[in-house]
């Protein structure tokens, strides 16, 4: 069955696992939410850590220190191939 002709869904995240880290914290972030492709990636802050697609309800994102080496809140977006934009959520480093 073809999905031609029918419009891509907005990605959303639902959460953060973790939501918040120290500073100068390196790990995976996972972003669980709906509507993301095997294009997808991840924004912090507009910073693009390496992205891998785990479902098209989970993504996992390698946040390096260049991310959290500044305390304060960083907004997560998700990025599609289609060129569509989730909602924000705070990633904050403490």
């Amino acid at each position: 069955m073809s999905n031609k002709g029918v419009p891509p869904k907005t990605p959303e995240i639902s959460f953060l696992d973790p939501k918040e880290v120290p500073a100068n914290w390196e790990g995976a972030v996972k972003i669980v939410g709906s509507n993301f492709d095997k294009g997808s990636f991840a924004l912090f802050n507009g910073a693009v850590p390496q992205t891998a697609f785990i479902s098209d309800s989970v993504l996992e994102a390698a946040v390096t220190t260049e991310i959290t080496k500044q305390a304060g809140t960083k907004d997560v977006l998700v990025h599609t191939s289609e060129g569509l934009e989730s909602n924000t959520l705070p990633f904050i480093v403490k």
